[in-house]
């Protein structure tokens, strides 16, 4: 069924993704941004703040989607506890400001959430377990999942962690790349013992939520990686399988940091998402390798 699909933050990694996996799919999909305009192909954007109700509401009005998906978020889990208001400012209030421009056109909406709304406590999360988030990151996540919740719009839940992946001009480096430009250069990585991720490739993370969202799927779904690692292992991997010294990857606890926010540590199942999206979700090694080859491609 052909759609007309709006993604709010489009300027992103995971939502220029998104537009991408979207369109390729043969949807009409259009896109926001709010300080950093990013050209993604023929496809329309917006300039939207999320602040302001009525530049929402002029986007949905001339898009009038069928498909709302909402990745907007403040980025960084310790500015959340360190500038509450300006968090609940982006997350809060933005979200309700996204839901209010909806009424106009009753959208099915998709919010793309986190694997933080959960404390860590269990070996293994599935869509059925309640949240509990640690830190306020994951309380706004939670609370934001919530609001979704009741809208009254059909929607979607989808949970991710530890977003990676090629980034384009204008977007924030995340921990793969980063890694990547310190190893080139043969400096030392300083990477933490103690947290422990379900690292996802935003590109696949993107391309199962499409699928998802192609085959009318509803519901919460646990879109993260296949593997359960800690930082250091993943700098290793990182090192390996792009040719660099992994004695170059150094081990460190989160205490000495100090920082405002508490980690889960939460691992996610992502069989639910699988099976019902129909597309596998990767490991770190597949999704590295990915990375790996889309350099070669690009020669």
């Amino acid at each position: 069924m052909f759609m007309k699909v709006l993604i709010l933050g489009g300027s992103g990694l995971l939502g220029s993704k998104l537009v991408a996996a979207v369109g390729k799919l043969g949807h009409d999909v259009s896109y926001t941004f709010n300080e950093h305009r990013i050209k993604l192909g023929d496809f329309k954007g917006y300039k939207v703040d999320v602040s302001d109700v009525q530049s929402l509401i002029g986007a949905v009005k001339d898009v009038m989607p069928d498909v709302v998906i909402h990745t907007i978020s403040l980025k960084g889990t310790d500015i959340y506890e360190t500038n509450r208001d300006f968090a609940d400012k982006i997350n809060i209030d933005g979200t309700r400001n996204i839901l209010e421009a909806c009424k106009i056109a009753k959208p099915f909406i998709v919010y793309i959430s986190s694997a933080f709304v959960f404390d860590g406590k269990k070996n293994i999360f599935t869509e059925d377990d309640n949240p509990n988030p640690i830190n306020y990151y994951g309380e706004s996540k939670f609370a934001v999942e919530k609001m979704v919740m009741s809208s009254n719009l059909p929607f979607m839940i989808t949970r991710v962690d530890q977003l990676y992946g090629w980034t384009l001009s204008g977007q924030e480096g995340n921990t793969v790349t980063k890694n990547l430009r310190k190893l080139e250069m043969g400096e030392n990585v300083e990477e933490i013992s103690d947290w422990y991720n379900n690292p996802t490739l935003a590109d696949n993370a993107a391309e199962v939520i499409a699928a998802l969202i192609n085959k009318s799927r509803n519901g919460i779904y646990h879109v993260v990686g296949s593997d359960f690692m800690n930082r250091v292992e993943w700098g290793i991997k990182t090192a390996e399988i792009f040719g660099f010294d992994k004695n170059l990857i150094k081990s460190k606890n989160s205490e000495k940091l100090n920082l405002p926010a508490k980690r889960p540590n939460a691992n996610l199942s992502n069989k639910k998402a699988q099976i019902d999206g129909g597309v596998k979700l990767l490991s770190v090694d597949e999704g590295l390798k990915f990375m790996r080859k889309q350099i070669n491609k690009d020669d």
